[in-house]
């Protein structure tokens, strides 16, 4: 669930991506999750080994996250797509747009 700081994060560039549409310009935001404990990394390795504590995402989900629309719109255009279905103005969660 998004609250707060984030929503408000959020709501600011969607009203700009509208804007851009009209330009055959998009705008992706990507909150990628918690893929790192935000420590300096000898910490964060010592906190890791001694707590078995692992992130919930990794760096290789967070870039699937980054990457998949963007693959998503290639594998349009391989496939012969004239009509794009580009996702924009909306959350994505488990890569579909959903309400938030």
């Amino acid at each position: 669930m998004i609250e707060g700081k984030q929503k408000m994060a959020l709501n600011m560039p969607m009203s700009f991506e509208r804007s851009l549409k009209e330009n055959k310009a998009y705008l992706f935001l990507n909150l990628i999750g918690w893929i790192n404990d935000e420590k300096p990394i000898k910490l964060a390795f010592q906190f890791m080994s001694q707590r078995d504590f692992q992130t919930p995402l990794d760096e290789e989900d967070a870039a699937a996250r980054v990457l998949d629309p963007i693959i998503n719109t290639y594998r349009q255009l391989a496939d012969g797509k004239t009509d794009i279905d580009i996702p924009y103005g909306c959350f994505l969660k488990d890569y579909h747009p959903c309400n938030w």
